[in-house]
């Protein structure tokens, strides 16, 4: 049987990167599948508060190992990279135990709840042997890179509208905001980088927030801001959730000087005064490629198509939508 622990790549042999995965939810089980797909990606243990579904998890993505303490995970020598699929509180402080160990991270987004941790986080990384990497998936998606190329011949910006409205109920951690987060670092913030990757800095943040609790749990929230763009243009963003079924699902439409963008789903169409054209882009496996962005980072220090730098900058943003609503006024960005 051929060993697996490195991999003859052209002209030099590659080490295996082998990987103990935090978590057990959705982008859990996403990230394990992704790394078994990929030549020099091995998770070798998977930590849950819960050994039952632990094992569950383990059997389903043939993992060998199952702990319950993620402190431990990020001290073991038989793991150089740490996956990290927790709630968002959790973020900052797993990952910086990790590069404390010197250990290479992958955190989905956002790196921490605040720009100080976010900052935090860097910091540490700069410190460490071990490489940072966040997780923004949306910037892979087929969707996002086609406007990405249309943008330019729509000229002179005028505003986008982007609407993503939910008409179930809001499950698991995400009705709790100490775990999640306000909507707009949470839920709102890859909305927020897609428009930032696109257009770039932005001048000025207005934004509102409303929501239901009971008991400590959000029943239903709705958080809008408007983003004054430093290249010109305005965004206007609403993202709700816990509405009344069925919702509305996501919708986003940008005017420009020359003609339109509209995307409804996974369909875009481009409209200008000659010409009206519908897009279907190709689709993409956004979180295999992420990986495949992650091995590339420590195997070959392959600059990444996106960096923590630009999530700190999101939830830069994100927060000052934060502090915009609760304080019912503009806030300037510095």
């Amino acid at each position: 049987m051929t060993d697996r622990s490195t991999i003859d790549n052209k002209d030099h042999n590659r080490t295996k990167i082998k990987l103990g995965i935090i978590g057990t939810g959705r982008m859990a089980q996403a990230r394990a599948k992704a790394a078994a797909d990929h030549e020099l990606l091995e998770v070798v243990w998977v930590c849950s508060r819960s050994r039952e579904r632990g094992q569950e998890f383990a059997d389903s993505h043939n993992i060998n190992k199952v702990i319950t303490d993620w402190e431990q995970g990020c001290q073991t020598e038989e793991t150089s990279g740490i996956v990290i699929t927790t709630p968002n509180s959790l973020h900052k402080k797993m990952v910086l135990r990790a590069l404390k160990n010197d250990k290479h991270v992958l955190v989905e987004y956002p790196l921490a709840l605040t720009e100080k941790g976010a900052r935090e986080a860097i910091t540490a990384a700069q410190k460490s042997a071990g490489q940072l990497h966040v997780g923004l998936t949306h910037r892979l998606s087929g969707g996002h890179r086609t406007i990405k190329k249309l943008l330019p011949e729509l000229g002179e910006l005028g505003s986008i509208i982007s609407i993503q409205c939910s008409g179930r109920q809001i499950s698991r951690w995400y009705d709790d905001q100490k775990r999640m987060g306000n909507v707009f670092v949470a839920s709102n913030l890859h909305y927020i980088d897609q428009l930032i990757d696109w257009l770039g800095e932005v001048k000025w943040v207005n934004a509102d927030l409303r929501k239901k609790v009971e008991k400590d749990r959000i029943l239903r929230d709705i958080g809008s801001v408007m983003l004054g763009l430093a290249g010109g243009g305005t965004a206007y963003l609403v993202y709700a959730r816990g509405w009344p079924r069925p919702g509305l699902g996501f919708d986003r439409k940008i005017i420009g000087e020359k003609g339109y963008i509209v995307e409804k789903g996974e369909e875009i169409r481009y409209l200008t005064p000659d010409k009206e054209e519908t897009i279907n882009p190709d689709p993409v496996d956004n979180i295999a490629e992420d990986c495949r962005v992650f091995a590339d980072l420590i195997t070959d220090q392959k600059a990444p198509p996106y960096t923590p730098e630009d999530d700190l900058y999101s939830i830069k943003i994100a927060g000052l939508a934060y502090r915009s609503a609760r304080e019912g006024k503009r806030i300037e960005v510095k």
